[in-house]
């Protein structure tokens, strides 16, 4: 469990030093190349979900944050204990989950900055995000590679070992 809550701590704390930065160094929709043609920092504020599905259902998008950080915190103890990857992968969900909420509550929008400016159209097309939706997304990728992993069959607890050979002394 310290794996899980340390990766969603991590995700929080970079996250808002990140929108911090944003909004103390950019002007709104203004914007600095990182990678000429490729990446900018673009200072957007989203007050929907992603490609701004949702714009203006503010406390619409709250409640359903509120509802994925108590499912994911509730079941973070059974499906944590699966593997690493479905720690990390619930870690980086209940990060990105409470970072855009934090931006969601406290500002009534979500701070976005990464801006991809590729020559490839399907990634020029897409829209400007932050390390929460980052985090959310990983994490989510992780849960699925999680899940769809064969794992070998555990014995059950109802399963009894078949000895070989009786113990001596037994007739």
């Amino acid at each position: 469990m310290r794996w899980f809550w340390a990766c969603a701590l991590s995700v929080v704390l970079v996250d808002q030093a990140a929108k911090a930065w944003v909004r103390q160094s950019l002007l709104l929709h203004e914007s600095r190349e990182v990678i000429p043609g490729w990446l900018a920092w673009t200072h957007v504020q989203n007050t929907g979900a992603a490609w701004n599905i949702l714009a203006g259902h503010r406390w619409l998008l709250v409640g359903m944050a509120v509802v994925v950080i108590v499912v994911v915190a509730s079941a973070a103890r059974d499906l944590g204990a699966r593997s690493r990857g479905a720690n990390t992968g619930l870690g980086l969900v209940l990060g990105g989950a409470i970072g855009n909420l934090w931006d969601r509550v406290a500002q009534g929008y979500v701070t976005d900055f990464v801006n991809l400016e590729t020559p490839w159209r399907v990634l020029r097309d897409f829209p400007v995000w932050n390390v929460a939706d980052a985090a959310l997304t990983i994490g989510v990728a992780l849960l699925a590679i999680d899940f769809l992993r064969p794992r070998a069959p555990r014995p059950t607890p109802n399963q009894v070992p078949i000895l070989a050979a009786e113990p001596e002394g037994i007739e």
